[in-house]
């Protein structure tokens, strides 16, 4: 046989070509992310005996002397006073103009000094109860509010009244939301009215009822809420001892704060009881009004007196700043965060907790905490160099809902514009050598790149993400304001929430690792070339 030549089809050449092109993409793209480091690169830092700082930081901050470091509580404080005291020795900057502590505000009680509704009319008088017939809301301003009785059945935007001097009674729809009671409030507000009753159209048990208008109500108007309005009822009073008075917890959704701009109302405001609700719509029947219908009740007075004494409570995230090495990239900030409180302590007497009554938090989240005061000793160690500025914030309130990661993305130390990552610690101390989870990889395309040379083949846990947790702590605050984020987690275990969850239970040569993994990836981001900066993708 005569040898042939082969011909190759124009289609074969362009899968040669595209392929060489992406070989050599790939390969410039590597060559733009900075190798990591190796004991020739940065051998100080590299070599610091870690495990045993990390021991000291977590065995204190999970200790009894801080009860369980309850945001807002004394405990809670001395772990910020700790936390900034380490800081200061490492040599790092306060991360707020020079200071160490963010300060925000946790939640308020408001305690009942007056609250006085009076009905008159032709027949005589009635004076509501409080805590009884009537409640005051902790929106409530006050004042005293006279007026006729304007009951606004069919529409509070078209009253076909004026308002000026009338106590105005309106129903709460259920499709009400925060932004609803704003506009309802506003608006009395601004054309007059004296005070303001709200009821349920329907007549709902008294706890039930109070428990949906805290979550319509309170949410938009206090400086921290729980879904319960809490007042001195049978069954209630026991929380906190607060009797008689509105006693207002922490909320998942704090953040109607800001809608709200934390405004208490001019005027007078009560929740008049189910049981005064009924008896006013069979006053109506009887009258032939109907319910959907606005109507003034000229002869019939009313007269709202409340006064409410405020007492608010703050709390603090902790901020540490290193400058970038590089005039021009040190304006970029990698932030790197972890909480610190925990779930505080039980009373001395409770039934269930006789013996142990604090909830220590060792893993959750000791550990975090004790790896960022660990990377605040390797990033201001001189061997470290990197060209962006790291800000090390360990965050309050967390456990009430993200309160001290919202708070800081709310207010920024550094505009948030400049914030290129966001890396988060928590729960970082417990489960097998092969379980860490690195959640929120597909928040940018870079994140795959610079943890590849870390994952282990024979783990398959490791360094996996897990997409359901991405909400579950402070870095989802960032990641709601487009900036990309990584999550380290070691995984939930049965101590977790529980007082078993105790420092001897650590393990420690691991926590080191993760600590050296991160700060590798923080001298990795802190050294990439500017053209490769870090894009954010809402891929979850």
């Amino acid at each position: 046989m005569k040898n042939q030549k082969k011909k190759f089809s124009l289609p074969f050449f362009l899968i040669v070509i595209l392929s060489l092109v992406f070989v050599f993409r790939g390969a410039l793209e590597a060559q733009n992310i900075p190798e990591s480091p190796t004991k020739n690169h940065n051998p100080q830092w590299q070599s610091l005996d870690s495990q045993k700082s990390l021991k000291d930081y977590l065995k204190f901050l999970s200790s009894d002397k801080l009860k369980g470091r309850l945001a807002g509580s004394v405990g809670c404080l001395k772990a910020a006073r700790y936390i900034r005291s380490i800081w200061k020795k490492q040599g790092l900057q306060g991360g707020v103009n020079g200071s160490y502590f963010q300060s925000f505000p946790l939640f308020h009680v408001a305690y009942i000094e007056t609250c006085e509704v009076v009905w008159n009319w032709n027949k005589g008088k009635k004076e509501l109860k409080t805590n009884q017939e009537v409640y005051p809301l902790y929106i409530s301003g006050n004042g005293i509010g006279r007026g006729s009785l304007l009951y606004l059945g069919k529409s509070w935007t078209h009253p076909g009244f004026s308002l000026k001097k009338k106590v105005v009674l309106l129903p709460i729809e259920k499709k009400w939301k925060t932004k609803d009671i704003q506009k309802v409030v506003t608006f009395l507000e601004k054309k007059g009215a004296s005070a303001v009753l709200f009821m349920g159209k329907k007549t709902l048990p008294l706890s039930t009822e109070l428990k949906w208008l805290g979550k319509k109500i309170l949410y938009g108007a206090t400086l921290g809420a729980k879904e319960l309005l809490a007042l001195s009822l049978p069954g209630i009073s026991k929380l906190g001892g607060l009797n008689p008075a509105v006693f207002l917890y922490r909320q998942e959704m704090f953040r109607q704060i800001h809608e709200w701009g934390q405004r208490i109302s001019s005027l007078p405001i009560a929740l008049v009881s189910h049981q005064m609700a009924h008896s006013f719509y069979s006053l109506l029947r009887k009258r032939k009004i109907k319910k959907k219908e606005n109507y003034l009740f000229q002869n019939l007075k009313v007269e709202v007196a409340i006064r409410l004494k405020r007492v608010g409570q703050k709390t603090q995230n902790v901020l540490a700043f290193r400058p970038g090495d590089d005039p021009k990239l040190k304006k970029e900030i990698l932030v790197i965060g972890a909480h610190y409180d925990h779930i505080g302590s039980a009373r001395r007497g409770w039934r269930f907790w006789k013996k142990d009554l604090i909830w220590n938090g060792a893993d959750d989240n000791a550990s975090g905490t004790a790896v960022l005061l660990e990377l605040g000793r390797i990033i201001s160690h001189p061997s470290f160099h990197s060209k962006r500025s790291i800000l090390l914030i360990a965050f309050s309130g967390e456990e009430y809902g993200l309160l001290g990661s919202y708070w800081y993305v709310s207010h920024p130390a550094f505009p948030l514009k400049n914030t290129i990552a966001m890396i988060n610690l928590d729960m970082v101390g417990r489960n097998g050598k092969g379980v860490l989870y690195a959640i929120g990889q597909k928040s940018s395309p870079l994140w795959k790149s610079l943890l590849k040379p870390y994952i282990q083949k024979k783990y398959p846990y490791y360094l996996q993400d897990m997409p359901s947790l991405l909400r579950r702590s402070d870095q989802f605050s960032f990641y709601q304001k487009n900036i990309p984020i990584l999550f380290f987690t070691t995984g939930a275990h049965k101590d977790y929430h529980e007082r078993s969850d105790e420092w001897p239970k650590i393990n420690f040569p691991k926590m080191k690792k993760i600590t050296f993994l991160v700060a590798s990836l923080a001298w990795k981001i802190g050294n990439l070339p500017q053209k490769k900066s870090f894009s954010f993708k809402k891929a979850y």
